[in-house]
């Protein structure tokens, strides 16, 4: 849990930097760590007539949207807490099977983690929405580093508004890979137009 992380090492800051500073985070080449056996039918088969495994790269990168739902909650804490970052850099962009971008002989393919990040990627200098979120949630015990989580929204939110007000960007990150969970979206802020654009991220 990122989130728990962060609050620790505020935790430590306001107990030994000078004043108490709280100095914002270089979160550098940050990547998630998930578990090295994935769950049946998580990883992705090799094309048919392919036989090594390890021959999948050349079609591709091996990242799911198992790594898409991990890596679009880690952007949400992100625009969350804006304040808490300095800067992120998220590693690695291309590697052999692992990379963002998967490049083959004749193509170039972008992994379910790739079109995640292109969702949230903008130039625009925007301000962090509060959000709200009621809906079921999860439980995760500790281990190892992992702090574990308790009390987890399975629907993970966070909302941005772009330069001038007359754009709000909404990110939903559904942390049920087997299931939908049917939601309704409120606003509370004026919406000058009504007009409304809709991108998935969905196996």
């Amino acid at each position: 849990d990122l989130g728990g992380k962060l609050d620790r090492l505020h935790q430590q800051m306001k107990d030994f930097a000078p004043g108490g500073t709280i100095y914002p985070v270089a979160l550098d080449e940050w990547a998630v760590n998930l578990a090295k056996k994935a769950p049946e039918g998580a990883s992705p088969k090799p094309p048919e007539g392919v036989k090594d495994p390890n021959l999948l790269g050349l079609y591709g990168s091996i990242l799911t949207l198992r790594e898409a739902v991990d890596e679009g909650a880690i952007y949400n804490l992100m625009q969350r807490r804006p304040r808490d970052f300095g800067l992120a850099t998220r590693t690695i962009v291309y590697a052999y099977m692992l990379g963002l971008i998967g490049i083959g002989r004749d193509r170039v393919v972008a992994s379910p983690p790739a079109l995640s990040l292109e969702l949230f990627s903008t130039r625009d200098q925007c301000e962090s929405v509060e959000t709200e979120v009621q809906g079921p949630t999860f439980d995760v015990a500790p281990a190892g580093s992992y702090l574990g989580a308790k009390g987890a929204n399975l629907l993970d939110v966070s909302a941005r508004v772009h330069p001038g007000g007359k754009i709000m960007a909404v990110f939903i990150v559904n942390r049920d890979i087997d299931k939908d969970i049917p939601g309704i979206v409120k606003v509370s802020a004026p919406v000058t137009d009504g007009l409304a654009d809709l991108a998935i991220v969905a196996s």
